[in-house]
């Protein structure tokens, strides 16, 4: 693969400077699996590290931002060395968002769920569909929330609120997320492209 060419991102330079990574599975709501989670660490260090390349937005093609866990094609790791290894690919797509140089603008359509809600958390600057919805199913799939929300999350909604968003798996409506300051701005669906 050449720079900025990836089997499961779409990474293109725009107007200005502005670098759209676009994640792309559509077939499947842009949900996670491996392949997914290492080209988003990719081109994030990749963008990163461009020159040409001055603000990231980070959105989703088709329907949704990301639906999480790839449910279909998830395998379980068989130690615990494979399930560190995960582990640490989901933290390398995160510090590639959170730590890197540019802004990041979130350009979130549709559902944001689990991990996709944590990658929408995890942009600078988050901007909402008004149909779109993030939620975290984690708890009631015995799973754990990653991305650094444990501690991102406290810090913007404060400690009882993160909690019941972390615990009780409730959806959530872009309008809700911007009361409680996780969406920089809420706007009609039509004008998410321009964001």
């Amino acid at each position: 693969m050449s720079r900025f060419s990836y089997d499961t991102v779409l990474s293109v330079l725009g107007e200005a400077g502005v670098r759209t990574i676009t994640l792309n599975r559509p077939e499947r709501l842009n949900a996670m699996n491996r392949p997914l989670i290492d080209d988003v660490a990719r081109a994030f260090d990749d963008a990163n590290a461009d020159p040409e390349t001055r603000a990231i937005i980070l959105t989703g093609a088709g329907t949704a931002f990301c639906a999480g866990d790839d449910r279909k094609a998830h395998v379980h790791p068989e130690s615990e060395e494979a399930a560190r290894d995960l582990v640490l690919a989901i933290q390398r797509a995160t510090g590639a968002i959170t730590l890197g140089a540019k802004p990041v603008v979130g350009a979130i359509n549709g559902w944001a769920v689990g991990g996709g809600f944590e990658w929408a958390i995890n942009c600078d600057f988050p901007i909402w569909a008004e149909s779109a919805r993030g939620f975290f199913p984690e708890v009631s799939l015995n799973l754990f929330v990653t991305g650094g929300v444990t501690a991102l999350l406290p810090a913007l909604v404060g400690l009882g609120k993160a909690r019941e968003m972390l615990m009780l798996g409730e959806r959530y409506t872009a309008r809700e997320l911007g009361e409680l300051g996780l969406a920089w701005k809420v706007v009609p669906d039509d004008a998410l492209g321009s964001a």
